[in-house]
């Protein structure tokens, strides 16, 4: 007896919270002409995520398989480091991955503290396919962003050669090792290498600081647009000087170190 009045406790406290949902999703245009059905089966998937100012909700070349509602709260969203328009309440992001199967064409940093919404990526997908209108919408949104949205390949070129080391080298060069980078990013402060340790790659500095510290010593901090962890890449053999120390919130590209030697032996 004890066992189902427990069970049905249960069960009311689903059915509260996916009305809830359901109320929630009432509040979002983007949702309100769904039809009921549909609306509370997309109520039983979708679940609300709290972060904080300055959090790094996506991150730029990551895999994406979530959908999300700005509920209330800003943030903004940068494409190699430039940013490119800001977000705000019934504002929705991350559907390009999804549409696309591909990785986050940007970085959505909050600028406020935000309640989001979360859709997973079957559970968007329903809402795309189910519902005419509000598929329509994403699409409709979606093909304008894409339209709007910074060559990133263009951008990432012009990036790397901004910085000295790479200026002088031949166009076609530097976007061969841009095509190589790959995006890392941090939501903590995190070691990208401890001192000593071999130097296999070097990185270009998105967004955000990098520190580096020597025997416990701080040495020094670099900020965005320029490269760090070449020297010891260029040198074959050699081991990193200083420990790098990725400040929370830091993007960051990694050059592999046989691309940028044969980069750089062509200058």
């Amino acid at each position: 007896m004890l066992a189902v009045a427990r069970s049905l406790l249960r069960t009311d406290a689903r059915v509260a919270a996916t009305r809830e949902r359901v109320g929630a999703l009432d509040e979002i245009a983007l949702f309100a002409p769904l039809t009921n059905v549909l609306r509370e089966r997309i109520a039983t998937q979708i679940y609300g995520e709290e972060v904080g100012a300055g959090e790094v909700v996506t991150y730029q070349g990551e895999y994406g398989d979530s959908f999300y509602i700005v509920e209330s709260g800003t943030l903004d969203v940068c494409v190699d480091g430039r940013h490119v328009r800001s977000l705000g309440a019934g504002d929705f992001f991350g559907e390009l991955a999804l549409l696309r199967d591909t990785t986050r064409s940007a970085t959505v940093r909050a600028t406020s503290d935000c309640r989001l919404w979360v859709l997973p990526r079957r559970a968007f997908l329903t809402v795309l396919t189910g519902f005419y209108p509000t598929g329509q919408t994403i699409d409709a949104a979606s093909a304008e962003r894409q339209a709007n949205m910074p060559a990133t390949a263009n951008g990432r070129d012009a990036a790397l050669a901004s910085a000295p080391l790479l200026a002088a080298l031949p166009a076609d060069t530097i976007r061969d090792l841009a095509a190589s980078a790959t995006t890392e990013g941090y939501d903590t402060a995190t070691v990208v290498f401890g001192e000593n340790d071999p130097a296999r790659d070097a990185y270009f500095i998105v967004d955000g600081r990098v520190d580096f510290d020597r025997a416990g010593e701080r040495i020094r901090a670099l900020g965005p647009g320029r490269i760090f962890g070449e020297v010891a890449v260029l040198r074959p053999g050699a081991t990193r000087a200083a420990t790098a120390t990725a400040a929370a919130g830091t993007v960051l590209w990694r050059l592999p170190g046989e691309r940028l030697r044969a980069a750089v032996s062509q200058s």
